[in-house]
């Protein structure tokens, strides 16, 4: 199922209703699956592999924490870039007041 609102997709995980049918021995039948919050015991049952969000979810973790990644390394490469153009700015301001006052030498 294909939808551009969010909402529909919390806490849902969508199977393919023939894998579905098969898996629960009802053909031509629909139905779905859901477990409680907190259950202690997983049910078993032959065919169906218990997945827990944090499996199901981790491609997107990764991808998130590659992006991380990135955003850090383009963050230092802009701040390093900021701080060389303050700095370069201010030498380039004492070198003009140095020619300003006549000095050859901006140490003698």
């Amino acid at each position: 199922m294909n939808t551009s609102l969010a909402s529909v997709d919390n806490s849902q995980i969508w199977v393919p209703l023939d894998t579905l049918q098969s898996l629960a021995g009802m053909p031509g039948q629909a139905t779905i699956v859901t477990l409680a919050k907190g259950l202690r015991t997983t049910p078993t049952v032959e065919g169906w592999k218990l997945r827990t969000p944090a499996y199901l979810l981790s491609d997107l973790r990764q991808v998130v924490q590659s992006k991380t990644i990135g955003q850090t390394i383009m963050f230092t490469i802009l701040s390093c870039s900021r701080w060389l153009a303050i700095f370069d700015t201010q030498v380039l301001s004492i070198f003009r007041r140095g020619e300003r006052s006549g000095c050859s030498s901006l140490w003698g």
